[in-house]
């Protein structure tokens, strides 16, 4: 959808001061600049105050040190950069230095206030990340793929989901976005599902439950090496996702607002406004029930619209249709006229939408502890009638240190309710497909608003056909409430035993509880009404205890060890139940069921328990290697081989600290890792559990055995991947190259082999001999490319591409099919063809086309390769931001594309064929060919033995709108060729344009800063294909 977002943020400050600590309360709507305060001038020497910022950003850089030069006189900026010190000399000179920075020295002669721009320093790349288990490393020691993304980053404007503000930002992190309401994205990192941990704590999220302002980073870190230590969940990588603390300095209120709002869908089919409804040319209504001439049915293959007729009274022609008056004589519809009234139909009846969401925190820190505590709530409001969401979350998390023990904790509530979510896919219960698909502009949909004929009996139709309803009705009749609590936190205790040895204990826990209903009012369509609801728990805890030891073991090497134990459990529950039909209308509950009540539930608990050490070495601040082991025992294997153990191995290289390169190479890395992660069965794959049928007979239920069976000694997956990587910094690191390939060999494949039904099941749980590699590269480009006092232009380029292919079959399980060989690629799009002649014809049968009853590969359902492209201006005070994104290759089928065909309602069905077969002329002859004699004989794989056809081409007259309905089938029967496109598109992601207003215009109405921004999303969109909509 496109979305323009109306920002304006500002800072407000007071201060009260009360025993030297000062408050600070900040408002704001986006943006959040902390406001410094000077402090008092000492009574002795000079006293010079002063700003210590990044030079080209301008970001305060908080625990600066600045000292007197020659004298151990010193002191720190404040969280806002600030400072004050007291020199004894006006020849005194400040030594101003900051990690990753380059340290400058100034002259305060003839100064009290300076401003000190510091510049980053090419050759220290100590940037600090949050590796697995929550460990921060130097991004140097890494010898796998990592990619920081900054809070701000998401913050600035949030989406409704903070996974949507990933898109881009992250070389092979792709974001599957959606445009329905209240759908979470999904992620797939090189196409795996990632393990998502919050301050060291592993959850399950949908991420709605995670507020965008309370994120301090996310750290994503790429193959199953990086994420080595979390075991077989992080099989796929992890987002690390650190929160907010309380910051070193004065207490601080921060008040953020937000609103974004909906501008419509960004892309649309324009369904042909032509023709009207009903079928083959005909239509007349008498009671949208079937009285009439295909008055009950949904297609728009009927008359034509807007057609001129003199001999009518209104000057077109006429015909009865639900509005048209009843004559009180001979109780029949009198004619009006058939034109076009509904145009836009699908925009009438989407109204606006926009999402609105304000955020609260307190935070403050001193020597004895930190703390800092939340308060978010996002209202979005869908463009369908009667949808909203409220989305509520409080956080609080503090730290403090009781002698050698430091303790931090936090707890996250969420909250997220909505009385309706509207429903999506291609069913009769979804209004933008019905109407965009199955409507024609005959009637005005406003017409149908106000949607009772009798006010809670009698619905307002134009036709009361069993597949769809009234949008209206379904939008606030149909309802779907939707409720979620949801709990994460921890607790971690960190002990220093030594000055080299450390304990941590860590335990978080995640709950999440959801209840929902669906109202299906009794109606046309959905006969006499039904009522459901459901629950479920989903419950984790994760423990971790850690051993660190970190020692110096000479001026060249130092030692890192660790080791630990984690316990992980999870509970699940769930409980449904339907009624059969309501006894009483508009009564929603079990007990109002005309038959009896169907009901389910389910249970599960699974534990892993986990041993794990790591080994770091590193050589020279230089060359470093990282070596880990963990031993897990799951609950879901056999005994005889529960237990798993998986390695791994890192190893990074500063190549530029031993060779000597061009001067124009700042710096240069070269990594590489290996290790082997394994995979448990899925829950009650080791003992199977009977499913009860209720009622199947006669009131009876019944019991039924799971249709496969555990072999023997079933074990875990494994999957062993390699990566080579290097980081590459040039021109004084403004130009930035990060390159990986890695590779991945998937066997011990568990799968569901089929079985002889002589043994009484249809398929075996087993591990099979079929192997998977899948290979892929990913590079990441950052550019400062112009990097001047008065203007900067930053640009980052994201680019990636993976497959995964067969390497070896096994001769006993693997699926007979030729497109399954080794070396092919495992993503086939398959389906049913229509039958071809050897040049790719269509072979037709009495002038329709044959569909063959073979399965054939038509393309890939994965891209070629994924890209984004990402530059930030900035003018003085002016900023510009563009994000552009897109995908290349790839097929999928457009089901809206295929239902327009179908339904008459795509613009290119207009033309003679069709005007033709309106007036009852068949004359349309499909292009494409007759069997004269001949035959084509195919072995069981489905390929050509001999094929002895002779063909000639097709004569065969037929109408028109017969052939494209069956050309183009219902979309559950036959996804057909001609509706296969492309995935290739570019997209404007976002434009962000902003003024920051200068500091003594603000000064002079009280503010400390203001920003003016107005950002867009979704602007435009290219796309290959046409009319290559999902």
């Amino acid at each position: 959808m496109k979305r323009l977002n109306f920002l304006i943020p500002m800072n407000k400050a007071t201060m009260r001061c009360i025993v030297s600590v000062t408050k600070t309360i900040k408002s704001s709507i986006i943006l959040l600049l902390l406001l410094s305060l000077n402090q008092s001038l000492f009574a002795q020497g000079k006293t010079v105050k002063g700003s210590v910022v990044d030079f080209q950003t301008k970001d305060p850089l908080p625990n600066a040190t600045v000292l007197v030069k020659g004298t151990s006189k010193g002191t720190s900026t404040d969280f806002d950069g600030m400072f004050s010190i007291t020199v004894d000399s006006d020849d005194a000179v400040l030594v101003v230095s900051y990690l990753g920075y380059k340290v400058k020295e100034v002259s305060v002669k003839g100064k009290t206030n300076l401003s000190i721009g510091l510049e980053t320093d090419s050759n220290t790349l100590d940037e600090i990340v949050v590796t697995a288990l929550g460990i921060k490393k130097a991004e140097k020691a890494l010898g796998y793929s990592v990619q920081k993304v900054e809070g701000d980053v998401l913050s600035v404007a949030p989406e409704a989901n903070v996974l949507s503000n990933l898109t881009g930002k992250v070389a092979g992190l792709t974001v599957y976005n959606s445009s329905e309401f209240y759908t979470t994205p999904s992620i797939s990192l090189r196409g795996e599902s990632p393990l998502v941990v919050i301050d060291g704590v592993p959850i399950s999220t949908n991420f709605y439950n995670i507020s965008p302002n309370d994120i301090e980073e996310m750290n994503v870190l790429k193959g199953a090496t990086a994420s080595a230590l979390y075991g077989s969940r992080g099989a796929g990588g992890a987002i690390m996702i650190t929160t907010k603390k309380g910051k070193v300095g004065k207490t601080t209120v921060n008040f953020n607002t937000s609103s974004t709002f909906n501008a419509g869908y960004i892309a649309i089919p324009k369904p042909q406004t032509v023709y009207g409804s009903g079928d083959n040319g005909r239509y007349s209504y008498v009671d949208g029930a079937g009285g009439g001439t295909n008055d009950a049915g949904t297609y728009i293959w009927g008359p034509r619209l807007d057609v001129r007729d003199p001999s009518t009274a209104s000057g077109f022609k006429e015909i009865s249709q639900w509005d048209s008056p009843v004559d009180p004589v001979t109780g029949n519809r009198i004619p009006t006229p058939w034109i076009s009234r509904g145009k836009d139909n699908l925009q009438n009846f989407l109204g606006a939408g926009f999402i609105t969401s304000n955020n609260i925190s307190v935070s403050s820190s001193n020597d004895k502890g930190a703390y800092r505590v939340s308060a978010t709530h996002v209202y979005q409001q869908g463009q369908v009638p009667n949808t909203q969401l409220n989305n509520i979350t409080f956080d609080i998390s503090g730290s403090t240190k009781i002698g050698g023990l430091d303790v931090e904790s936090s707890l996250t509530y969420n909250k997220q309710f909505t009385p309706n979510l509207p429903q999506s896919g291609y069913g009769g219960d979804n209004y933008v497909y019905n109407l965009l698909v199955w409507s024609g502009v005959d009637f005005d949909v406003r017409d149908f608003k106000d949607y009772w004929e009798v006010e809670g009996l009698e619905q307002r139709y134009y036709q009361k056909t069993p597949f769809y309803n009234n949008p209206y009705f379904l939008a606030n009749e149909n309802e779907s409430g939707y409720y979620e609590d949801g709990v994460y936190g921890y607790l971690t205790m960190n002990y220093d035993i030594t000055d080299d040895l450390s304990v941590i204990s860590r335990t978080g826990i995640n709950a999440n509880f959801v209840r929902g209903s669906e109202n299906t009012p009794i109606s046309q369509s959905q006969g006499l009404g039904n009522y459901s609801e459901y629950s479920t728990y989903d419950f984790t805890v994760n423990s971790d205890l850690l051993l660190i030891y970190d020692k110096e073991l000479s001026e060249d090497f130092d030692l890192n060890a660790l080791g630990g134990a984690t316990l992980n459990f999870n509970e699940y529950r769930s409980l449904s139940a339907a009624t059969d039909g309501l006894n009483l209308p508009d009564f929603y509950s079990l007990s109002n069921s005309t038959n009896p009540v169907s009901a389910s539930n389910y249970q599960s608990q699974k534990q892993i328990n986990s041993i794990y050490g790591k080994l770091s070495l590193n050589y020279k601040n230089s060359v470093f290697l990282d070596v880990t082991g963990r031993n897990d025992w799951s609950s879901t294997l056999p005994k005889e081989t529960r237990s798993y153990f998986y390695p791994s191995a890192a190893l990074s290289t500063v190549v530029s600290e031993f060779i000597k390169l061009p001067e124009f190479i700042s710096f240069a890395k070269l990594r590489g890792s290996w290790t082997i992660s394994k995979e448990d069965l899925s829950l009650y794959s080791l003992n199977p559990v009977y499913s009860v049928n209720a009622d199947v007979w006669g009131g009876q239920s019944t019991a039924s055995y799971p249709g496969s069976i555990r072999g023997d000694n079933v074990s875990p997956e494994e999957t062993r991947t390699y990566e080579f990587g290097a980081d590459l910094r040039f021109f004084k690191s403004r130009l930035k190259l990060d390159v990986s390939y890695f590779n991945s060999l998937s066997y011990n494949i568990i799968s569901n082999a089929p079985v002889s039904s002589a043994s009484g099941f249809s398929s075996k749980t087993t591990n099979t001999d079929e192997r998977f590699e899948k290979r892929g590269v990913e590079v990441s480009l950052d550019f400062a490319a112009i990097k001047k006092e008065d203007f900067q232009w930053n640009t980052l380029v994201n680019w990636s591409t993976y497959n995964t292919y067969w390497d070896r079959l096994d001769p006993e399980f693997t699926s007979n099919n030729p497109w399954i060989y080794e070396g092919a690629r495992t993503d086939n799009y398959l389906i049913y063809d229509w039958v071809r002649d050897p040049e790719g014809n269509i072979v037709h049968s009495n002038g329709f086309p044959v569909l063959d009853t073979n399965l054939s590969v038509q393309g890939y359902t994965r891209p070629d390769y994924v890209w984004a492209f990402i530059n930030n201006f900035k003018y003085k005070d002016f900023s510009l931001s563009l994000s552009f994104d897109g995908r290349v290759g790839g097929t999928f089928h457009s089901r809206t594309n295929q239902s327009l065909w179908n339904s008459g309602a795509h613009p290119d069905s207009v033309n003679q064929f069709r005007e033709a077969a309106t007036n009852g002329i068949n004359n349309y002859v499909a292009p494409g060919v007759v069997v004269t004699s001949g035959e084509l004989i195919r072995d069981e794989k489905g390929e050509t033995v001999s094929d002895t056809r002779v063909f000639e081409a097709n004569t065969q007259q037929v109408s028109y709108i017969t052939y494209q309905k069956r050309y183009n089938p219902s979309v559950y029967d036959v996804s057909a060729r001609q509706n296969l496109f492309k995935q290739t598109f570019g997209k404007l992601r976002e434009v962000s344009i902003g003024y920051s207003i200068p500091k003594d215009v603000c000064k002079s109405i009280g503010l400390n800063t203001m920003n003016v921004n107005l950002v867009g999303r979704n602007l435009f969109l290219f796309n290959t294909a046409r009319y290559g909509y999902r």
